[in-house]
């Protein structure tokens, strides 16, 4: 037998670590390429900022058009930046106080005349208005006058004029009227107008006022919450499905110590669906944002829709019930009327649907959905130059998908600061967004983790031909052995 000769030590050594470095190599160049490659980063949104001379502590609200420009950013990316680039702190407003002052006021009231019984009355009508636009007299001509009812009027005359405040909120109106025995149920129209002449629908409600019957308790309603999306108006006008003797109505108010609502008009886009699943609506945003109220402006006269509203935050995720409500528009007693803002009790959500759970219109089902978002757009608080050429350049910026340097706690950039003060600042009004479109990604090559990559290739790829290499050496060395002789 001949004996096998014995690998070189040399030889041994580097064929062992050939085979450990190519390990090595191969596993860390078999990473998945996403791994590597960062997320794209999302464009670039700036608007000018307008802030009050003097510059300090100043609010300022950020539009829905500077959100929705600003696509798969985040919101805690805001800078507000001077008029050389340098970022100014600022801070988040907290919470809007809850706590408000509210007052009650009465509301001068005249019955309006009865149409049905003089047809010319409303026509003959004369409003006489003192120069500060208040009813002074309401009379109609002798001819013209109606027949007098202790029952009262079906349309009363409420003169708002002077109850109006820039930093007041309407909130309800309080309604008396005597109760006849047996009780009774209204149903009442709100007609607003500026000018005592020309009227428009604004709500609908319903009244009660019922006795105590064993076992059931007495029941009052005389209360119309006033809408979310609708100013007070200097005029007002109650239309009643029967008369009513009106005694006094009393308007609550309450001081604007929390931002107004800010209103968007949307299109709910509808979703592709099987013939026996039920039409749903949804909407997409950029960002997560909550309404604090929805109004469906529905198409057609004489429409009501049943409706489900659901969130979720991204795609892949099961759809979460919020609430339910019925919106409609429909015409009674000759006026038109539609729904008012149904508020809403949720989180901020990025994708919202509405699921209908009734009858729908065709022509509904496959169309898009209009809808009103009433919301309190997010309010920033920053610390702005006294300087005026630095006040003049000032800037906001979002996109930058990490949070933005210069955001400071509340109660820092406010020392002694106090729940609710933030809202007494000066406001600063952002301009017209500009999007600024995010930088392409660079080729390949100019990737250091795509060329790192690359080069751990290389080196596997030459480490395996050295591998080749040698085995092929050793081969010659070994020769051709003969297989051992019993």
């Amino acid at each position: 037998m001949k004996p096998l000769r014995r690998l070189p030590g040399l030889s041994g050594l580097a064929l062992a670590a050939c085979l450990v470095f190519g390990f090595r190599v191969n596993a860390a160049g078999a990473a998945p390429p996403a791994a590597s490659q960062a997320a794209p980063a999302p464009a670039t949104v700036w608007a000018p900022l307008q802030a009050q001379a003097g510059g300090g502590l100043q609010r300022l609200a950020l539009p829905w058009t500077l959100l929705s420009a600003a696509r798969d950013a985040r919101l805690e990316s805001v800078q507000v930046l001077d008029a050389q680039g340098q970022v100014l702190p600022s801070a988040w407003a907290g919470q809007p106080p809850d706590a408000q002052s509210r007052r009650e006021l009465n509301v001068p009231l005249w019955a309006w005349p009865d149409e049905t019984q003089a047809p010319d009355a409303s026509r003959s009508l004369d409003i006489e208005l003192d120069p500060q636009g208040r009813i002074r007299r309401v009379q109609v001509p002798a001819q013209a006058q109606p027949r007098a009812h202790a029952a009262g009027s079906v349309r009363w005359l409420l003169d708002l004029s002077a109850l109006r405040d820039p930093a007041e909120r309407p909130l309800d109106l309080q309604l008396d009227w005597p109760t006849p025995s047996g009780g009774q149920a209204l149903t009442v129209q709100l007609q607003a107008s500026d000018d005592a002449q020309h009227w428009r629908p604004l709500r609908s409600a319903q009244l009660l006022d019922l006795p105590a019957a064993a076992p059931a308790p007495a029941l009052k309603l005389r209360r119309i919450d006033w809408p979310l999306d609708q100013a007070l108006p200097p005029y007002l006008r109650l239309q009643f499905d029967t008369q009513v003797a009106l005694r006094a109505v009393t308007l609550g108010i309450e001081s604007r110590q929390r931002p107004g609502l800010a209103i968007e008009s949307l299109s709910w886009q509808p979703e592709a669906r099987q013939t026996s699943e039920p039409p749903r609506w949804r909407l997409d945003l950029p960002l997560a944002l909550r309404p604090e109220a929805l109004r469906v402006q529905l198409p057609a006269l004489n429409q009501l829709l049943s409706l489900r509203l659901e969130q979720r935050q991204q795609e892949g995720q099961a759809w979460l019930p919020v609430q339910r409500f019925v919106a409609w528009r429909m015409q009674r007693g000759g006026v038109e009327g539609q729904s008012p803002a149904e508020p809403v009790q949720a989180s901020a959500a990025r994708q919202w649907r509405l699921v209908a759970e009734g009858p729908v219109p065709a022509a509904l089902a496959q169309g898009a959905l209009s809808l009103q978002w009433l919301w309190r757009p997010p309010q920033l608080v920053s610390l702005l130059p006294a300087d005026p050429v630095l006040l003049a350049g000032l800037r906001l910026k979002l996109g930058s998908p990490a949070p933005g340097p210069g955001h400071l706690a509340l109660q820092t950039l406010m020392p002694g600061y106090q729940p609710g003060s933030e809202y007494q600042l000066p406001e600063a009004r952002p301009g017209a967004a500009q999007v600024q479109p995010a930088p392409a990604a660079p080729p390949a090559w100019e990737d250091p983790a795509t060329r790192k990559r690359w080069g751990l290739w290389a080196v596997l790829g030459l480490s395996v031909l050295g591998l080749a290499g040698l085995a092929w050496r050793l081969k010659g060395e070994l020769g051709d052995g003969e297989p051992p002789q019993a």
